[in-house]
């Protein structure tokens, strides 16, 4: 059975609550930390590229587009951007989950941050040419950032604790998508987590990763399939697909909302003055889109 317009309305209003409620946290978090420059801060950061991501795909559902063909007006829906958009934004959550809410020793996830840094500084200094005093300056600035990223580095345990090929390493390609666990795998090449490995590693059940990373894949990738499909859906087709992507839209805003809970206690302030059936849509997409506490253990 399709779902119906009705079914996606319920759908969109589910979505714009949650995302409602991401960015009064992310507002509060900012506020709060408006002087902060520890390493942590960038969680919000990030929260606010994944807002910026999820405004973006809000206008494309929200906004119905009709052309013509023939005698009559047929609506527009870009489901490869729409698409794209999802996969970008799970992406992007799962860098926040890696840095900052996996459940691994904080001195790993600090290591994880600095090397993250680490490797942005370095293509900072790619992509920057010394040609004027004003750039000059911002990457010797540079250059002490990455001095000072490294030493953080080296001063923690579970970094003196690595054997000197895995320091080494960690550090000359800024590996920042690592765990404890990847790092014992006697296969090299299996110490670096691929950013399917990072997305499984939030919980999402292996279910949705199977039927929403794959698919959205496709779209992002211009897959044969997904050229020719926007002209081969039928109505209940396309109304099915925005119903999933609305749905899909909801799930992960809401795993972003109970992991920044789990960093901040003004997050956490903010979920406990919900109502009840208010907390009840967030904690359903939580508990719907996430293994159990039995699969992951």
């Amino acid at each position: 059975m399709h779902p119906t317009k009705k079914d996606i309305l319920s759908a969109l209003i589910r979505y714009n609550f949650v995302l409602k409620i991401l960015e009064r946290i992310t507002s509060n978090v900012e506020s709060k930390n408006i002087k902060d420059k520890r390493w942590f801060i960038f969680s919000e950061k990030i929260a606010r590229k994944y807002l910026n991501q999820a405004y973006t795909f809000q206008q494309i559902i929200q906004d119905d587009i009709y052309f013509e063909k023939g005698n009559e007006d047929i609506r527009f829906v870009d489901f490869s951007s729409m698409f794209s958009l999802l996969r970008i934004q799970l992406e992007t959550y799962s860098v926040f989950y890696h840095l900052f809410a996996d459940k691994c020793h904080i001195e790993e996830k600090i290591i994880r941050f600095r090397l993250w840094e680490l490797d942005g500084l370095r293509s900072m200094e790619r992509y920057e040419k010394p040609n004027d005093a004003d750039v000059s300056k911002r990457l010797s600035k540079n250059k002490e950032d990455i001095e000072y990223c490294i030493s953080v580095i080296r001063g923690f345990d579970f970094f003196k604790n690595l054997d000197s090929n895995q320091q080494d390493w960690l550090i000359k390609y800024a590996n920042w998508k690592f765990s404890s666990e990847s790092l014992k795998n006697k296969n090299k090449k299996k110490w670096k987590l691929s950013i399917n490995d990072m997305i499984i590693n939030t919980g999402l059940s292996e279910s949705l990763f199977r039927d929403w990373y794959s698919f959205t894949s496709t779209h992002t990738h211009s897959s044969y399939w997904s050229v020719i499909q926007n002209d081969t859906l039928t109505l209940e087709e396309k109304i099915t697909m925005e119903y999933i992507a609305i749905m899909q839209g909801g799930f992960v805003t809401s795993f972003f909302i109970k992991d920044f809970c789990g960093i901040y206690e003004i997050a956490r302030l903010v979920l406990d003055s919900l109502t009840k059936n208010e907390r009840e849509v967030i904690d359903s997409f939580d508990d719907n889109g996430r293994k159990n506490e039995k699969e992951l253990r």
